[in-house]
């Protein structure tokens, strides 16, 4: 069944907690014809994801399609009184932000998406990687109800407490697996190319902490402070992992899935892979459940890949730096 798409000036918090329908939102208003257009393109891809990727996305209430995606990121984060961190970039084509948070006494969960209307443009031109965008965001409403049901809401951890940051990691490492596996479909070979580059954004993140490990071991930083700089580098390494074995799975893709592995350059990221490929894989299997604990191994591997070894001590924890 098609859902039913209403088109709306764009909502507030509370007007999306009220609402009982879908509403797609568009920020300045276009034509209206062109609303409509982008209405029905966005009702046929919420259809095809639940009836072709069996996706359950119940608690989707709006979707803004704005121009300025930053800035009404950053203000949806904060009315949900969320760090207001969203990465800025010059290719606008290309972003998107899926959010959930709980309704008030406890009445279930809620979920916006916010996009680039560019994104809604480029479907409408028949652009594979748009279409992707959408997919995934649509992916993580799917994989955060599992999450809110199986756990609640995932604060951001103290970084003094080793399990929740570990935790962390692990379901951000999850979820943009899932995320890319479900919208990896759509990609034509020619995005698959683009994805390459997601080697290089590890081995730079690499590059740059072992910069500041030095740094640290030269006695320019507190151990705090790099503790902090190894879980952005783990957390964000961990994302293009997941990322980019959602994207390249599959037989047919298994080319560009080992050029990946290769451009990694490093044997011990290359095991870290291989081993998380299997687990991810098998954890997708299981779609009835949500549990990122199969994956706190990995985490762990990841900081000492970068040499750090963390580990529990007391009521703390203990960092070896060598």
């Amino acid at each position: 069944m098609t859902p039913l798409i209403t088109i709306s000036d764009a909502l507030s918090r509370s007007e999306v907690e009220s609402s009982s329908q879908i509403t797609l939102a568009f920020s300045p208003r276009l034509q209206s014809e062109t609303e409509a257009k982008y209405a029905s393109i966005l009702a046929d891809i919420l259809s095809d994801v639940q009836n072709v990727d069996n996706l359950t996305i119940g608690s989707l209430k709006h979707i803004l399609a704005t121009t300025t995606f930053v800035t009404d990121t950053k203000r949806w984060l904060t009315e949900l009184t969320l760090p207001a961190l969203v990465t800025d970039t010059n290719d606008a084509m290309a972003v998107g932000k899926a959010l959930t948070w709980e309704l008030p006494n406890s009445n279930g969960v809620a979920s916006v998406i916010v996009i680039n209307v560019d994104i809604l443009k480029g479907i409408q031109q028949g652009t594979s990687l748009h279409r992707g965008v959408l997919c995934h965001e649509i992916a993580h409403i799917a994989d955060n109800e599992k999450r809110f049901a199986a756990q609640g809401a995932d604060a951001h951890p103290d970084a003094r407490d080793l399990s929740a940051v570990e935790h962390f990691i692990a379901a951000s490492l999850w979820a943009e697996y899932f995320a890319e596996r479900v919208a990896s479909r759509h990609y034509s070979a020619e995005d698959l190319q683009t994805f390459a580059a997601n080697s290089e954004i590890i081995r730079f993140l690499h590059v740059t902490f072992n910069r500041q490990r030095e740094a640290y071991q030269n006695h320019a930083m507190q151990l705090l402070e790099l503790w902090q700089l190894a879980i952005y580098a783990t957390g964000q390494t961990a994302d293009m992992i997941g990322r980019s074995l959602g994207e390249f799975h599959g037989g047919e893709r298994s080319s560009c899935l080992a050029s990946f592995k290769q451009d990694l350059s490093n044997q011990t990221w290359v095991a870290i892979v291989d081993e998380a490929e299997d687990i991810l894989d098998r954890m997708f299997q299981l779609t009835s459940t949500w549990n990122v604990s199969p994956l706190l191994t990995i985490v762990r591997k990841m900081f000492n890949a970068i040499r750090i070894f963390p580990r529990p001590q007391g009521s703390g924890m203990y960092i070896d730096v060598p």
